[in-house]
């Protein structure tokens, strides 16, 4: 008995044992076809962070692979930056137990950030959490349609608290929901708010029975209702108003509002009067008129035509009474008469091609307005038209004019520009090019922007002038700063003038820059000239005699030892005369002695450098040279350009006192041209000196002749080239030597 009993009990529990397996293996399979089949993207998650498993559509949401998205070392990796910090909180509350729901942002494959709604639900095994499902779907879409509906509501509030109509919307039973501005202005309330108000409550509202034949006539399906009412303002002004009744449906189509719409129509109804109480008076003046008056019914049938339309049209009125208006026009221009007679009843203008029997062609202006005959219940157009054929001859020559005008301006090779309480109205695209700004970077700023401080107090007087009657016109240049910095000489004339009828100034400019840049290079070669020619005569007067006196001091030297420091000096000072007759001549060379080869810039440079090297070790300074592997070949006359090496060299060299580098930089330019750059690091010449540099006996050093320099620029200009320096205080001087390339 005891063994049957404990084999029964084996029996049992084998059996409850495979229910159980097979219980696990039905929720196993449920969880997989929940998280395959979930529309929401599920991320199964351990204790720490990690991802255990993932579904079909957060693989889809995210555009990762199951592979992709299992490698990720920890769920953040997906996570944004500026969501980190909230994801990881509530990720640790759901280990703690409380699932929680929010909204925040996780990383696509692609880059960009997804709007998502999430859910962390905590994962309990065995009572304990062991993970957490993190579930959430894609609300990128929806947040974008919320932002749009709130853009939407955001119009629509901003049209109705502006209109200049009084608005209201109420409910079924006429409790107010919504009013504007002018609607509150139209029935003021002495105390309390408008919301929440039955409109009966309102002073001077429409009766009852008003209201109730406004909502009969909508619920018998007419979806908007017009009626004009007559109301008293609050301070006793009698006003006609057009009030407009339309439902305003739900999503379903169930009607569950109204709205209002209030319209003052005083003056309209004002004129409509006096039109009609001076019919016969409008009939005497419109049959005497030189314009065109014709009347029409709602079918366009003419009831009237004023006896202009002989002149104008070509037909006395009798033989276009009862006829239709748009038998008299060609039927390309039919359908502009379909304008007169719209639904509003509101005035309308047009214009028409006529053709008349003799085949000329006018241009009519039809003005229609409509008038109401309350007697017989009709609308009819009363409809004035003019021949305007001249007028639009005119205007048409005059956009001709206006187009010639505006091309011959914005293709002028000089600047326009009108300018008005110190800002530009108009800059054509020349001026735009003077100083590289565009047209909208030169309105932004008052025009004294532009003017470097020196020129700003002639500017002020000009303009004084020409505001105070004294002149009509100015001349004038001015320096202005272009976009990038640099400075543009521009001449030009102002004429003063009145403009939208304020002061203003139309006027003419011209980038004078490189035009003086020229004349000074002009000026400057004639005084090279000059130099040259008195220093052939001087060099020539002076060496002969100066040949006699070295010799003498020599012979005195040799034989007298009692003066012998004097005589020193006196030597010393004969070559100094003797260096200052030879830069002379140098300045006179004739032309014909120059032997152009082709050498080698660098080499050059490297040989003048072996000649200077010892003088720059007593300076302390360092001579630098970069270059590319372009073969940087010139026809020049070698001694020359050694010259100017020499003269640009020892200048840097003796602006260093404290030592430093001269860097020489070699490259290749555009046009076939090379630049020999030499920087040094000295200390500068002022600004207000640099015009100075290159003329005749003009030197910044003790001991200088000022001949160095203006050789330097001869040389240069006669090999074709040009030399250009550019100095800081306390910085250094740089100098740009550009030379043709010799291939």
């Amino acid at each position: 008995m005891r063994r049957r009993k404990s084999s029964s009990t084996h029996r049992i529990a084998r059996l409850h044992k495979t229910a159980g397996l097979e219980k696990a293996t039905v929720i196993s399979q449920w969880y997989q076809s929940l998280l395959q089949h979930n529309p929401d993207g599920i991320l199964v998650l351990n204790k720490t962070g990690n991802v255990l498993a993932s579904n079909p559509a957060a693989e889809q949401i995210l555009s990762y692979t199951k592979q992709e998205i299992n490698k990720c070392a920890n769920f953040t990796e997906i996570i944004p930056h500026e969501d980190l910090e909230k994801a990881s909180y509530y990720f640790r509350e759901a280990l703690g137990g409380e699932p929680h729901a929010f909204d925040m942002k996780m990383r696509h494959k692609d880059g960009y950030s997804i709007d998502v709604s999430t859910k962390l639900v905590p994962m309990f095994v065995s009572g304990r959490v062991a993970g957490v499902f993190g579930i959430f779907k894609n609300i990128s879409e929806q947040i974008k349609a919320d932002l749009e509906l709130r853009k939407a509501q955001e119009l629509i509030e901003s049209f109705v608290n502006h209109s200049s109509d009084s608005i209201v919307v109420s409910g079924l039973q006429g409790e107010i929901i919504r009013t504007n501005d002018a609607f509150r202005n139209l029935f003021p309330v002495e105390q309390g708010g408008y919301v929440g108000r039955n409109l009966q409550e309102l002073p001077n509202y429409l009766n009852r029975s008003t209201l109730e034949h406004i909502m009969i006539n909508i619920c018998n399906g007419k979806h908007r209702f017009n009626m004009e009412i007559n109301h008293v303002r609050a301070g006793g002004e009698p006003v006609v108003l057009d009030m407009q009744t339309s439902p305003i449906s739900d999503g379903e189509g169930n009607v569950s509002a109204y709205s209002g719409v209030f319209r003052d129509i005083t003056a309209y109804k004002d004129m409509e009067h006096l039109l009609r109480e001076g019919q016969q008076q409008y009939k005497l003046i419109a049959e005497n008129m030189t314009d065109l008056i014709c009347l029409l019914d709602e079918k366009h049938t003419i009831q009237f035509m004023s006896p202009s339309s002989s002149q104008i049209l070509g037909y006395p009125p009798e033989a276009m009474l009862g006829t239709k208006a748009e038998e008299w026009v060609e039927e390309s221009e039919r359908k502009k008469l379909e304008v007169l007679s719209n639904k509003n009843h509101m005035s309308t203008t047009l214009e028409l091609n006529y053709i008349r029997p003799d085949g000329t062609q006018i241009v009519l202006e039809c003005h229609s307005v409509p008038v109401n005959d309350e007697v017989q219940g009709k609308v009819y157009l009363s409809v004035v038209s003019r021949d305007i054929t001249k007028r639009k001859h005119a205007e048409l020559a005059l956009a001709e004019a206006e187009a010639k005008y505006r091309v011959l301006v914005e293709e002028a090779m000089v600047g326009v520009y009108l300018c008005q309480d110190d800002h530009f109205l108009y800059i054509n695209p020349r001026f735009c090019e003077f100083l590289n700004y565009t047209s909208e970077e030169l309105k932004q700023h008052p025009v004294e922007h532009f003017i470097v401080p020196e020129d700003l107090a002639l500017f002020r007087e000009n303009l004084r002038i020409g505001l105070s009657g004294e002149r009509k016109s100015v001349s004038y240049v001015y320096r202005l700063y272009r976009k990038d910095g640099s400075i543009a000489e521009l001449e030009g004339n102002g004429s003063f003038t009145m403009f939208n009828g304020r002061p203003a100034i139309i006027g003419t400019i011209m980038d004078v820059t490189e035009r003086n840049k020229t004349e000074e290079m002009l000026r400057k070669s004639d005084r090279l000239s000059v130099v040259g020619q008195l220093a052939a005569g001087v060099a020539h007067e002076i060496r002969n005699p100066l040949t006699s006196l070295k010799g003498f001091v020599h012979l005195l030297k040799s034989r007298s030892h009692e003066f012998r420091d004097y005589l020193d000096i006196m030597s010393s000072e004969l070559d100094r005369i003797n260096y200052i007759v030879s830069e002379f001549m140098l300045v006179a060379k004739p032309q014909g002695s120059i032997q152009y080869l082709r050498n080698h810039a660098v080499d050059i440079m490297d040989q003048v450098i072996s000649l200077l090297s010892s003088q720059a070790a007593l300076y302390n300074v360092q001579f630098i040279i970069a270059t590319t592997t372009d073969e940087l070949y010139v026809m020049c006359d070698e001694n020359q350009m050694k010259q100017v090496y020499i003269n640009i060299l020892k200048n840097a060299v003796e602006s260093m006192p404290r030592g430093g580098i001269v860097r020489i930089d070699f490259s290749k330019r555009p046009e076939d041209k090379i630049r020999i750059r030499i920087v040094d690091q000295g200390e500068g010449i002022p600004e207000e000196r640099m015009p100075q540099l290159g003329e005749p006996f003009y030197t910044t050093k003790e001991k200088g002749t000022g001949l160095g320099l203006m050789v330097c620029y001869k040389i240069i200009e006669s090999h074709g080239g040009r030399l250009r320096i550019h100095s800081v205080v306390s910085e250094g001087t740089t100098v740009d030597i550009e030379l043709p390339l010799t291939p």
